[in-house]
């Protein structure tokens, strides 16, 4: 489990609030808490839409992590989660689902009462695929670099990296992609193309439709978009068509620090391996 060396770890054996609905994809990251020993605490739908509420159940049940989208975060906000009497409870909170804006973010970098850690994935990708710490220092939203295990490319309409500073589609590859869509053998071959940045034969990876800058890529609803209707597995019957519309959902891929001139600059992708270096940089010419 990704999240598990990143952030749980830390926790120890913690209680965590299940906030999303079962039919929800992020509903399975809760579950697995408990196959590593940790309380999980299902909140009730009722509370769930009260976010006085929620802040008192997180209080009385001592949540330590529970995750959310950025929208039920801005209700929890103005109900009073960073008001020194709410206390330490919940002490981490994933933001998911959508795009955090500016404001919200630089409020949230500034709380030391608790972490909150922004995750990008789509379901294809089992979820999660990368991660950001929103802290002091990290001046926009972006989401992070990718998860151990996971490939994040940038690339144009011929699946070629983009040039340093350019905007591509963000394509995920690596252990958590999925098979492909069931019984929909065309859309699998649209969204799950082959990876050729893997050494592995037969690899593949996913097509998110997604969006981003290759040299600092932060989302903005203003200068981030889809490419494509891309959806979930579950449910990818009604979106097959193209079309652009409004998203926040990028990925943070850097350079290295000192190219040397003489040395292509037309790709750069951020690759996250289980051993050796944390975070892997390439160019391709």
């Amino acid at each position: 489990m990704a999240l598990e060396e990143q952030i749980f770890h830390d926790l120890g054996r913690c209680t965590v609030g299940l906030n999303a609905p079962l039919q929800f994809d992020a509903s399975v990251q809760g579950w697995l808490q408990l196959l590593s020993g940790r309380t999980l605490v299902v909140l009730p739908t009722e509370v769930r839409a009260d976010a006085v509420e929620l802040l008192r159940l997180c209080t009385q049940r001592r949540l330590d992590a529970m995750d959310c989208t950025p929208s039920v975060l801005e209700t929890l906000v103005t109900a009073g989660l960073l008001a020194p009497a709410q206390g330490p409870w919940p002490r981490a909170l994933l933001v998911g689902g959508e795009p955090i804006a500016p404001a919200l973010w630089e409020r949230l970098a500034a709380a030391r009462e608790r972490r909150f850690y922004n995750v990008y994935g789509p379901t294809e990708c089992a979820v999660d695929a990368t991660l950001a710490v929103v802290e002091p220092g990290s001046a926009s939203p972006h989401i992070g670099f990718a998860l151990p295990n996971v490939e994040v490319h940038l690339l144009d309409e011929h699946q070629q990296p983009v040039m340093v500073g350019q905007r591509g589609e963000i394509h995920i590859g690596g252990a958590g992609v999925a098979r492909g869509y069931w019984r929909r053998p065309k859309l699998t071959a649209q969204r799950f193309i082959a990876d050729p940045f893997c050494t592995q034969a037969g690899q593949r990876m996913y097509r998110t439709g997604d969006l981003a800058d290759g040299w600092r890529l932060a989302p903005s609803s203003f200068s981030a978009g889809r490419t494509t209707n891309s959806r979930s597995a579950a449910s990818a019957s009604s979106r097959e068509k193209f079309k652009r519309r409004s998203c926040g959902c990028t990925a943070c891929v850097r350079p290295p620090s000192s190219p040397r001139a003489a040395e292509p600059q037309r790709a750069w992708w951020h690759t996250s391996r289980p051993t050796g270096s944390r975070w892997r940089i390439g160019a391709r010419g």
